[in-house]
């Protein structure tokens, strides 16, 4: 059986750790039913300006109180599968300055097609990946 706590650092850069499972693949990995008793903090990028997505973003607050913003997903393998974004009109103005969410130029799609416009104000958008070619709205 598992031990109950594994970890993992046979590259001392990479150091991961697993619940119920002896060869964790990610830097936290848990097996098993999960309970969190707190808040769960995610990470959150403001943006006003063109923006291409890190593999660290979750939340992306958009400023649209003065133009237009473009955000543009890099290719879908850059990302782990299931990995999650939220896109967000913090100011309010997404009607009069769009939010657009394009893929680079490596072929992958957004529900198939190349982009997503955000045009009504405080709209949102949850986006996924596959990890492979796809992004997905949910």
């Amino acid at each position: 059986t598992a031990p109950s706590l594994y970890v993992s650092s046979a590259d001392p850069s990479v150091i991961r750790v697993g619940i119920g499972l002896k060869s964790p693949t990610h830097d936290f990995d848990v097996n098993g039913n999960t309970r969190l008793r707190g808040g769960v903090v995610l990470g959150r990028r403001s943006k006003t300006s063109a923006y291409t997505v890190a593999v660290d973003d979750h939340i992306i607050g958009v400023g649209t109180d003065t133009a237009a913003v473009t955000l543009t997903l890099p290719d879908a393998d850059t990302f782990t599968a299931g990995q999650v974004f939220i896109v967000k009109d913090e100011d309010g103005n997404a009607a009069t300055n769009n939010i657009t969410i394009t893929t680079d130029t490596s072929g992958d799609k957004i529900d198939g097609a190349n982009s997503v416009v955000l045009d009504v104000d405080r709209a949102s958008v949850n986006i996924y990946t596959d990890g492979s070619a796809n992004y997905f709205v949910y």
